[in-house]
């Protein structure tokens, strides 16, 4: 077991400075991880994928696809590539999207062959002669090379604010949130009792309307500027929205922060502190009660498990929920998977730095050395992907499965029960 030495100073950002050490997530192929995420994002477009036809069965391979039916492929082949008909392959998957969906954007998204023959998708869309009114956003697929899963959502997110309405109403004190998962209205509540509006609120599967709305909020938060710095960055520019990045308000004294830091933008601080003043005192007993009962107990912390675009394995690095579990007194080793190797101990111990945690850890080289890992009594509980509820179950350790932990001050107290009850029936 190794364990990460404390950063010195303030942010904990490590080695690198601003640099931010590797994504410990699954890494994939950029066509692969666009198009699993523009193919549960409902909305009106479409997608054109210039590859080879086997990169287009990607599809049809999550379950929460929306709709088939909006995705093209130039089905490019070697012959083509080499007889230089590509960017005329293109052009006709374009147009036949344009003509069998008329959507209101169409997503390119180029694949290993088109990036290595270098087309130029968006020189090819200016080509063509297409109907009023629908844009065409071109994303290079980055051939031949893997990417983390927080930089294809990166990408993802800067596509929808490219395709977004260059204008846009704008709401006085209204925020829009991004990459913070649904709370059921508590800081909806909270803000409007500050008199701050929620503008937009939306989450990766959301219609694309909602992130078009984005643009006229007051002020953008967002909950991990890696996973959202693209868009950031068009919305700063291109409709003068400052951004915001706090971490996400979790844990009684997380989510005070969290308006704290809302505030410390927005103003006024003595109305923000009577707005959630109520739901902090509830929050800070359940706490309370719960570290009573249950501080010391040993939790192991799985980071890295699965290739799923969900927000809670991605934000902070999938650490997200870690200083919530610290809070209630919960003694927190992570548990990496991936490569044993030195180089990727190095890698751990910057990220650990980079987010000023000093908790040990150790690696596991795959999914399966869970179990083995988990055996022996030393875990009260394992936080990790429900996918590997199988593997905790035969070490016969309960699961809290990752989505399931709850933000704010309300997901504090729910969170601290549902705990309870876990540790009550492992006893």
């Amino acid at each position: 077991m190794a364990r990460a030495p404390r950063a010195a100073g303030g942010a904990g950002r490590g080695t690198g400075g601003d640099v931010h050490p590797p994504d410990p997530a699954q890494r994939c192929c950029l066509l692969e991880g666009m198009t699993r995420l523009l193919s549960f994002a409902p909305g009106d477009f479409a997608v054109v994928l210039h590859s080879e036809p086997d990169c287009a069965n990607l599809v049809l391979r999550d379950g929460r696809v929306v709709d088939a039916g909006r995705f093209f492929c130039s089905n490019l082949s070697e012959a083509d590539a080499i007889g230089g008909r590509s960017r005329a392959r293109l052009a006709a998957a374009v147009r036949e999207a344009v003509e069998r969906r008329r959507p209101s954007a169409v997503f390119v998204v180029g694949g290993c062959v088109a990036g290595l023959v270098a087309d130029d998708a968006g020189d090819v869309v200016a080509s063509l002669r297409l109907p009023r009114g629908v844009r065409v956003v071109a994303l290079d697929g980055g051939a031949f090379t893997l990417h983390g899963q927080a930089e294809v959502v990166d990408r993802f997110t800067g596509v929808l604010a490219e395709a977004a309405p260059r204008r846009a109403r704008k709401v006085a004190r209204s925020v829009g949130l991004v990459g913070f998962p649904p709370d059921g209205g508590e800081a909806t509540g909270i803000l409007g009792r500050a008199g701050i509006a929620v503008r937009a609120w939306p989450q990766l599967d959301s219609p694309q309307v909602r992130w078009n709305a984005l643009s006229g909020a007051s002020a953008i938060v967002i909950s991990d500027g890696r996973l959202f710095g693209r868009l950031a960055g068009i919305l700063a520019s291109r409709h003068g929205v400052p951004v915001i990045e706090l971490p996400p308000p979790v844990g009684a004294e997380g989510s005070a922060r969290w308006y704290a830091g809302l505030a410390a933008h927005l103003g006024p601080g003595a109305a923000m502190r009577r707005a959630f003043r109520r739901e902090r005192a509830a929050a800070g007993r359940a706490v309370a009660a719960f570290r009573r009962r249950f501080a010391g107990r040993k939790l192991a912390y799985h980071v890295g498990g699965r290739k799923d675009f969900e927000l809670w394995t991605l934000v902070r690095d999938g650490l997200a929920f870690v200083p919530a579990l610290r809070e209630l007194g919960l003694r927190v080793e992570l548990l990496f998977q991936g490569a044993v190797e030195e180089a990727q101990r190095r890698r751990i111990e910057a990220l650990l730095a980079h987010h000023d945690l000093d908790l040990p850890y150790r690696c596991l080289p795959d999914r399966v050395s869970l179990a083995g890992e988990l055996q022996g009594g030393r875990f009260d509980a394992v936080y990790c992907c429900d996918s590997l509820r199988e593997e905790a179950g035969a070490a016969g350790v309960p699961i809290v499965a990752a989505g399931s932990l709850r933000t704010g001050f309300a997901g504090a107290e729910a969170n601290a029960a549902v705990l309870a009850a876990l540790l009550e029936r492992g006893r």
